[in-house]
């Protein structure tokens, strides 16, 4: 658990978000899965927006 947070309250507050997402998960999976879907489209569009503006810029040369 000490790489999900450095402090003792880290920690915890990890546990916890963990313990919600297993019941989220078990309880109400069609929620979970909308949830995943929204959070990998708005990845994709983030990250294909981000190549975008990468090649606009050109070459790492011209920069």
């Amino acid at each position: 658990m000490k790489r999900f947070g450095k402090t003792p309250a880290a920690r915890i507050g990890t546990v916890a978000f963990l313990a919600a997402l297993k019941t989220l998960v078990r309880e109400h999976p069609g929620v979970a899965l909308e949830l995943a879907g929204a959070g990998l489209k708005k990845a994709g569009t983030e990250s294909l927006s981000e190549v975008k503006a990468r090649i606009a810029s050109g070459p790492p040369e011209q920069r």
